[in-house]
């Protein structure tokens, strides 16, 4: 998972966290969202929020950890992070059902007895509703950052245009450029910014061949266009091996001219 994907996360992460953490935001808790007004008489909904809040920000810590070491996170830091958040899950489904229960005893003709207002009805609806579009809205945005995008790469009177979903487009001057070259053994070492997602590289890279060097590509494909500009090295691909070998012909043709 890339660096700024996690971050991103941790972010709505820590939010989430803030709100619980205040006694806030029952709405967002599975399974009490949509209980019955008799079900969520059986506990006490802050600290329901607060204890369902803790887990959240051990979570929220340990991807902020794991965000911090970039593109090359240990691997036993990887191993243990599904380990940290089954545990937390655990821990926060038995005190969930513990200490969050309501000690006052509460007959079962008294529960019974409380009927929802209309009121009540069309706002528990409206939560429920607003709880499963929100849901859904973060699973399609994710998804298409995770799974979309494309390097389209153009070539100008006087430059090469970079255009990369979900980052800044780049420009090399034609006459920067001093060299061309086709390479399928290219390991593009660690991203020190950008954008990193399933599909694409993007953004600046550091390996020991280039030094620092700027990347725009897929990340299935294992051929690559690299320029030796004036600048710094720059190297772009296409989808497809063939796709890319085009690329590069089209590219050494037009520099040559």
């Amino acid at each position: 998972m890339s660096g700024i994907i996690v971050w991103f996360l941790a972010g709505i992460f820590l939010l989430i966290t803030i709100l619980l953490l205040s006694g806030k935001g029952a709405f967002l808790i599975a399974g009490y969202n949509t209980a019955s007004k008799k079900e969520k008489m059986q506990y006490n909904e802050k600290k329901l929020c607060r204890v369902m809040g803790s887990g959240m920000g051990v979570i929220t810590i340990f991807m902020v950890v794991l965000a911090s070491f970039g593109e090359n996170p240990p691997d036993w830091l990887l191993a243990s992070f599904p380990a940290v958040i089954i545990l937390v899950v655990v821990v926060m489904l038995i005190l969930c059902n513990t200490i969050c229960k309501v000690k006052d005893f509460v007959t079962e003709e008294e529960i019974e007895g409380i009927e929802k207002t209309e009121k009540e009805k069309r706002h528990e609806s409206i939560i429920k509703i607003s709880s499963i579009i929100v849901s859904m809205m973060f699973c399609v945005i994710l998804g298409i950052i995770l799974l979309t995008g494309e390097v389209k790469v153009t070539l100008e009177d006087k430059e090469i245009e970079i255009q990369g979903s979900f980052w800044i487009d780049y420009q090399v001057p034609l006459d920067s450029i001093n060299t061309i070259s086709f390479r399928e053994d290219l390991l593009i070492g660690k991203r020190t910014g950008g954008f990193g997602s399933l599909k694409l590289n993007q953004g600046n890279f550091r390996n020991d061949e280039f030094g620092a060097y700027t990347l725009y590509a897929y990340t299935k494909c294992d051929s690559f266009v690299v320029l030796d500009t004036d600048d710094r090295m720059v190297v772009i691909n296409a989808e497809t091996h063939e796709e890319t070998k085009e690329l590069y012909n089209n590219l050494k043709e037009a520099l040559s001219k």
